[in-house]
């Protein structure tokens, strides 16, 4: 894939499992892209393009900015009706017989409730996905951040399609080893990364550096 900013002269390529790097010093700059960035991805225009071989891809449905690794939600609205979805989906190719079992309990016990309080009543226990619905599905954190962010790449990857994460300003939360593995796990569920940095620790592979005069570096 590849994220190019046609004003800035920038194409970035990303690789699947390999940590890329926009590092801009001038901390003005560095603001201006941020709210550039998270605007084009939120809105899909085209100051911003992302492209995956001869496919432009649509930022909003494919690319995720993320601001700190403490207010990434596993229980979104878009990660929850997927994952229900996808529940339903699973449930829906069990044996038909175990459904009819589980909706047959359920309305003897609303049966035996009515004749022990007296009274009749009607009720609707005939669709299993409605009784889904108000289980509460959703996926649990783990209770580390790095752990949680990883399992956040992964379910958006699988649930919802994300390509693309852009973390900003991330680097002073977690070593290199750390960053490595994100990758490389976001990598494996077909994702990448996309690190917007205003400062560079000289150690980084694939980066391109801009620095306070806006001369490019690297």
């Amino acid at each position: 894939m590849k994220l190019v900013n046609c004003s800035r002269q920038l194409s970035l390529e990303l690789r699947l499992g390999e940590p890329c790097y926009l590092v801009l010093e001038s901390p003005r700059e560095f603001r201006t892209a941020v709210t550039e960035l998270d605007a084009s991805v939120k809105e899909d225009t085209e100051d911003w393009i992302l492209s995956e071989g001869e496919e432009i891809l649509e930022k909003s449905s494919t690319a995720e900015v993320i601001f700190s690794p403490w207010t990434i939600e596993l229980d979104g609205r878009k990660i929850q009706k997927a994952l229900l979805k996808r529940v339903l989906q699973v449930i829906g190719q069990d044996e038909n017989f175990r459904i009819q079992k589980i909706l047959s309990e359920l309305q003897l016990l609303l049966d035996e409730a009515g004749e022990e309080m007296g009274c009749s009543f009607d009720y609707e226990a005939e669709d299993i996905s409605e009784i889904i619905k108000e289980c509460n599905i959703h996926f649990s954190k783990e209770g580390d951040v790095l752990a949680d962010l990883h399992q956040y790449f992964r379910v958006c990857a699988e649930f919802l399609k994300i390509k693309l994460f852009i973390l900003i300003g991330m680097r002073n939360y977690f070593t290199n080893g750390e960053i490595e593995t994100l990758s490389r796990e976001a990598g494996y569920a077909g994702s990448s990364l996309l690190f917007l940095e205003n400062f560079s620790d000289g150690t980084e592979k694939n980066i391109i550096l801009i620095d306070r005069d806006l001369c490019r570096v690297v």
